[in-house]
């Protein structure tokens, strides 16, 4: 598989369709080696980052899509899709204390986010945070 010099937005449609094909017919592989191969041949690219990552996590294989949104972050700190994700990820996994600096950071992006307001509150309390978790659920409760 090759892809030739040029703007990789261009390519992101295509792969996008290409990742659909392939997962309908259960076929990961190929999907994952395209993304790849583009973030190879355009490494500053944040939505090609970002695009792998979330097909990891459709695929459920949270470590790699943890792995790759983290490479997201180091091109973008801030993005708060790969921040939530990451959160969200933890939190399945009931990890709590993990979730809540990408929680954070969110809120800190988007402070009525209320969503991440929502679980930033969970996550204190299951960290044992009360205080914290007050403070961030009276934001909650004046967003929602």
């Amino acid at each position: 598989m090759e892809i030739n010099d040029g703007d990789p937005n261009d390519y992101l449609s295509g792969l996008d369709n290409l990742i659909m094909g392939y997962e309908a017919i259960k076929d990961d592989g190929p999907a994952e080696l395209a993304i790849a191969i583009a973030i190879e041949k355009f490494p500053g690219n944040l939505q090609l980052r970002l695009n792998l990552a979330t097909y990891m996590t459709r695929r459920e294989n949270y470590p790699r899509a943890l792995e790759i949104f983290e490479t997201a972050l180091s091109l973008e700190p801030n993005n708060v899709y790969a921040n939530m994700t990451i959160g969200t990820i933890y939190i399945m996994d009931k990890n709590y204390k993990d979730a809540i600096p990408y929680l954070e950071k969110v809120i800190s992006v988007q402070p009525e986010n209320v969503t991440a307001l929502q679980y930033l509150f969970s996550s204190y309390y299951n960290t044992e945070q009360i205080e914290k978790g007050s403070e961030i659920k009276k934001r909650w409760e004046k967003v929602k």
